[in-house]
């Protein structure tokens, strides 16, 4: 019995944690221009380029039919 609860309350935090993302994520207001998708916490860290990076967002550019812009 002792297991079951141990296991019992991360997988409640776990399962909130999904429900609230899928829930308020899709609610969200889309005030940049569009993109590759993020994910969670670390968000687009892993899509940007190190090396030829222009030539990653020219691809960009096309590929979501947007103009570069940055956002600071």
């Amino acid at each position: 019995m002792t297991d079951l609860q141990g296991l019992f309350i991360p997988l409640l935090f776990i399962l909130s944690l999904v429900v609230w993302y899928r829930l308020f994520r899709e609610k969200q207001l889309k005030p940049y221009p569009p993109g590759p998708t993020p994910r969670p916490i670390i968000g687009n860290a892993l899509d940007i380029p190190l090396k030829k990076a222009w030539k990653k967002y020219v691809e960009w550019t096309k590929q979501f039919n947007s103009t570069l812009s940055s956002i600071f």
